[in-house]
């Protein structure tokens, strides 16, 4: 699973749908490290920034938790917008 991950062959909400014994109990801070161009900061970041706890398993997030985490994770994959150019200042 974690070479997947880091392959980009595995999305974290194709993560949460597998329902194995390895998936369930493996700790999300683990699974998130595994992402392509994770590290230890923006994992810790992430974490904080969704009240997470990284030692909770996967099965114990709940619905809103994996909401969170993965819309957190869109955000930081989404470029912030190009402003536009100020025609009076040129």
């Amino acid at each position: 699973m974690r070479r997947a991950l880091t392959a980009g062959r595995l999305s974290l909400a194709e993560v949460f749908r597998r329902d194995d014994e390895i998936t369930r109990r493996t700790p999300i801070r683990r699974i998130l490290l595994a992402l392509p161009g994770a590290t230890p900061v923006t994992v810790h970041g992430l974490l904080l920034s969704t009240g997470l706890d990284g030692r909770q398993w996967v099965a114990d997030l709940t619905e809103r938790q994996r909401r969170a985490l993965l819309t957190a994770l869109a955000r930081r994959r989404d470029p912030p917008p190009i402003p536009a150019a100020d025609p009076a200042s040129g």
